[in-house]
C-alpha cells in the first residue's frame, strides 16, 4: 500500500465489473453490425436484377432505332454500314457497362462477406474475453480487444444505386 500512496486503487474485481459493462456494450454493437451487414446482401441482390434486365431493354430499343434508320429509302450502302457499325458499338458499350456493374456487385458481395466474417471473429474473441474467469487476465486482454471492436463500428461498404 505504501507504494500506492496518493493514487486511487481499485480491486481487480471492481475494475473488471466496470470493463465488463463496456465489453457488453461493444458486443451489442458488434452483433448489431453483423445483423445490419447481413441485410446488405438483400440490397445487393435487388441491384442484380436491373443489371441483367436493363441492358436487354436498352439493346432492344437501340436495335429498333437503328433498324428504322436502315430501312429509310434514302439509305446508301455506306450509310448502312456506318449505322450497322454504330449499332454494334452501342450494343458493345451497353454490355461492357453491364459487365462493369456485375463486377462491382460481386466485389461488394465479397467485401461484405469478409466484413461479416471479421465481425464474427471479433465477437467470438469478445465472448471469450467475457468468459475469462481470471480478473487480472481479463484486464490485461481488455484494452487490445476493446480497441479492436472500436475499429469495426462502421462498414466501409457503400451500396450505391445502379449506374446503367
Amino acid at each position: 500500500m505504501d507504494e500506492h500512496k496518493g493514487h486511487e486503487t481499485v480491486s481487480a474485481a471492481a475494475e473488471r465489473t466496470e470493463k465488463q459493462k463496456e465489453l457488453q456494450v461493444s458486443q451489442q454493437q458488434i452483433q448489431q453490425g453483423i445483423q445490419d451487414q447481413e441485410k446488405d446482401p438483400t440490397l445487393l441482390q435487388r441491384e442484380v436484377e436491373p443489371i441483367n434486365v436493363s441492358p436487354a431493354i436498352a439493346i432492344g430499343d437501340s436495335e429498333k432505332i437503328f433498324t428504322e434508320l436502315m430501312l429509310g429509302p434514302w439509305i446508301s450502302t455506306l450509310k448502312l454500314r456506318l449505322i450497322q457499325k454504330r449499332s454494334s458499338d452501342v450494343n458493345q458499350q451497353i454490355r461492357s457497362q453491364q459487365e462493369t456493374e456485375v463486377s462491382r456487385v460481386k466485389e461488394l458481395q465479397e467485401k461484405l462477406e469478409q466484413e461479416i466474417t471479421e465481425l464474427k471473429r471479433i465477437d467470438a474473441k469478445l465472448e471469450q474475453l467475457s468468459n475469462t474467469e481470471d480478473h487480472n487476465q481479463f484486464l490485461h486482454n481488455y484494452p487490445s480487444l476493446s480497441a479492436l471492436s472500436e475499429s469495426t463500428h462502421s462498414s466501409s461498404i457503400n451500396i450505391r444505386p445502379l449506374r446503367m
